[in-house]
């Protein structure tokens, strides 16, 4: 049940942002901010062993808040480019999935960000901005990398004690909270 209340919410949200913003994203909008808040998780973690330089406007200080916008913005993503129709439990990850077992946090992060490129990749060849190659169905490609670009978002959360449910559906309310002041009675529930 909880993953259906948050599939919930979040096309709240994305409705509710299109309101603030007055604007639809794109799927490029959304895997440039995809790109975004992968970047920042990379700013929290690296700054737990290294001197980073960061946004001086911004706070950047919780892993499970960054993996959990990161989750945001890959199943707005998903919503907009149509993946939700088949299977709305695909949104978070299947329960066949084993989590038990967790690489390190860095062979994590690598494969991230190779997820992410070629996630990026395939959309620009569905949205004919790229040469297909080998006739590859882009539509169920780009589902199954965002299926595992959720379990390295799971498996980071896993090896920072994080439960990602729990993260997720923090980030929701606070989300939701700042969406209600900013729009007043503006705001559809």
């Amino acid at each position: 049940m909880e993953n259906k209340e948050y599939l919930l919410r979040t096309k709240k949200l994305i409705q509710n942002f299109e309101k603030l913003n007055h604007y639809s994203w794109t799927g490029s909008d959304y895997l440039l901010e995809l790109c975004v808040q992968v970047g920042h998780l990379s700013d929290v973690i690296a700054k737990g062993s290294v001197a980073v330089p960061s946004e001086p406007f911004r706070e950047l200080y919780s892993i499970g808040d960054e993996l959990s916008d990161i989750l945001l913005q890959l199943i707005s993503f998903e919503i907009c480019m149509g993946h939700h129709k088949n299977n709305e439990e695909a949104f978070f990850l299947p329960p066949q999935v084993d989590l038990s077992r967790s690489e390190d946090i860095e062979n994590e992060l690598r494969c991230l960000y190779i997820y992410l490129g070629r996630l990026a990749d395939s959309y620009l060849r569905e949205e004919k901005h790229k040469q297909a190659q080998n006739k590859v169905d882009e539509n169920s490609y780009m589902t199954e990398l965002c299926k595992w670009i959720k379990e390295k978002i799971y498996r980071i959360g896993i090896g920072y004690g994080i439960e990602i449910n729990a993260a997720y559906g923090a980030m929701l309310d606070d989300t939701e909270l700042y969406l209600k002041n900013k729009l007043g009675n503006q705001y559809e529930m």
